[in-house]
């Protein structure tokens, strides 16, 4: 199983490794950390991750991971980064985020029409 990560500068570092974690555990799956250019990106506290990929070397995973981070909002109008991902949701069987992730994912217009579900913890003052 092909399994994309996207990595962008000051992504969150638990929004990348948790997910990595839990799916490196599928039988057969085979993670793949992806850029818009290969190289090493930074979360905003210095953890620097390496993406051995480009958008381009993989088109055709069966999940797709978009992290959040700070750094979502530095690649929201990025058209290649938003073509990538209306190709490789066109046929991944799970297109999924990690909290502001879902940001990028409602740029690309994935999100219009569907229902969206988030799962997470509410705190009351």
């Amino acid at each position: 199983m092909k399994i994309a990560i996207l990595l962008f500068d000051n992504y969150t570092a638990l929004d990348v490794v948790g997910p990595y974690e839990v799916l490196s555990n599928i039988p057969g799956a085979k993670i793949y950390f992806v850029a818009e250019k290969p190289g090493l990106y930074k979360n905003s506290k210095g953890i620097q991750i390496s993406a051995d990929y480009s958008l381009t070397d993989i088109e055709d995973p069966e999940i797709l991971v978009i992290p959040g981070g700070f750094g979502i909002d530095s690649i929201l109008n990025n058209q290649e980064i938003l073509k990538w991902i209306n190709t490789v949701h066109k046929q991944s069987q799970w297109t999924t985020s990690v909290c502001s992730g879902a940001l990028l994912l409602a740029e690309a217009g994935i999100l219009n029409g569907r229902k969206v579900q988030h799962i997470g913890t509410v705190l009351s003052s």
